[in-house]
């Protein structure tokens, strides 16, 4: 597996954690691929899941055409 790009995702109530938010690793490799970590960990609210981001991060926010369940992806 060849990385080009390492996101980190906060779902807010997704279809199979209802009520929390969720915190998932996604890799972009080679030919533009998408990799979802299939670990994940739970936080209550919004600035729990960001204090359980790895170090050095930058927030980027929503994208248009995103899952309504994404609440914010970080590089």
């Amino acid at each position: 597996m060849s990385d080009r790009l390492s996101l980190w995702v906060i779902y807010k109530s997704p279809r199979d954690y209802p009520g929390k938010y969720v915190i998932r690793e996604q890799r972009v490799l080679d030919g533009g691929k998408i990799w979802i970590s299939p670990v994940c960990d739970l936080a209550r609210d919004l600035r729990e899941a960001r204090e359980k981001l790895p170090i050095g991060l930058y927030p980027l926010g929503r994208m248009e055409g995103d899952d309504p369940a994404i609440a914010e992806v970080w590089i």
